[in-house]
Formats: structure tokens, sequence, C-alpha cells
């Protein structure tokens, strides 16, 4: 994997110590679902290939 992502509707603080616990770099917190959605499409725009785990 290239690039590991987070999007979440969690606040940034516990996003951020979540994501701080797994390795990852990239938080987006404070979503809504069409908001985790938009990101994802402008992931897949930037030509990643993107797995998801949740709902959006």
């Amino acid at each position: 994997m290239k690039r590991i992502v987070m999007l979440t509707g969690d606040n940034l603080r516990t996003a951020q110590a979540v994501a701080r616990e797994v390795g990852i770099t990239e938080v987006h917190a404070e979503l809504m679902p069409e908001e985790k959605l938009e990101l994802i499409r402008v992931i897949q725009r930037e030509g990643y290939t993107t797995a998801m785990v949740g709902t959006v």
C-alpha cells in the first residue's frame, strides 16, 4: 500500500490518537458521510485504487 488515509466523523484529537497507535499519518476528522465520499473520489481521481473499511 502506498497511502493509508483515515476518514472519520470522530473529533480530530481522538482520530489522531487512534491513527498514531496504528501508524496512519494522514487523518481527516469531523467529517460528514458526504464529505468522506468526496475525499474518496478525490483520492481516486489522483490515481489511487481505494479500499474502505467502515461505512460511508
